[in-house]
């Protein structure tokens, strides 16, 4: 049975992505602003330790929650809920937080590890534990739980799911060889597939 198609998740993206340009355009820029300007300033303070060091604290703070913002609009995209640039200053609750940093550096050590062992089991369990962080946002889920989560929703699916991978790389690629222009329309674009994906999958599963 298929669950999901690619091409439909793609043109889902660019069809939600077109409808709320204006909209999604500020989201993107100002997202790009909080990520890159933070290092800008510890270039320009890096002579001053702490306030460096205050700057970098700053920084990964602000980009947990825009990341944690960022699932949470994409999935408002995909459930047809009307989004707004102030959805990107989500203040997301401490457990909330600390659930997504938690299950973050467990993705990161699975897919560590897994790249360790010839590259291929990372590349498996990159695609397998995808969806964990979409599963804390949108369910509240523990990091443990939504890691298991994710590798039963994936199951059967892999190379589909690495496929989609690779076509949203491929995509991205090309915005960014748009003067890197292209990108404010592909990241959202493939961000809402991502998405409309992990949607289908949690309703089968």
């Amino acid at each position: 049975m298929t669950i999901f198609s690619i091409s439909e998740a793609l043109r889902f993206g660019w069809r939600i992505t077109k409808k709320n340009f204006a909209v999604i355009a500020k989201i993107i820029i100002v997202s790009a602003l909080v990520f890159v300007v933070p290092s800008l300033l510890m270039q320009i303070f890096k002579y001053f330790p702490f306030l460096s060091f205050l700057i970098s604290v700053v920084s990964l703070y602000l980009q947990l929650r825009i990341s944690i913002a960022l699932l949470r609009i994409a999935i408002r995209f995909v459930d047809g809920q009307p989004v707004a640039l102030d959805d990107l200053w989500f203040a997301p609750s401490f457990r909330l937080l600390s659930r997504y940093v938690v299950g973050a550096v467990l993705f990161s050590l699975i897919v560590f590890a897994g790249s360790i062992l010839l590259v291929i089991p990372g590349i498996i369990w990159t695609v397998k534990y995808q969806f964990f962080g979409y599963l804390i946002v949108d369910k509240g889920m523990t990091a443990s739980d939504a890691l298991k989560k994710s590798g039963q929703m994936t199951a059967g699916l892999k190379w589909q799911l690495f496929l989609l991978g690779v076509i949203m790389w491929v995509v991205n690629f090309l915005g960014a060889m748009i003067l890197g222009i292209g990108l404010v329309v592909t990241i959202p674009a493939t961000m809402i597939a991502h998405a409309y994906v992990y949607k289908k999958l949690a309703e089968h599963n």
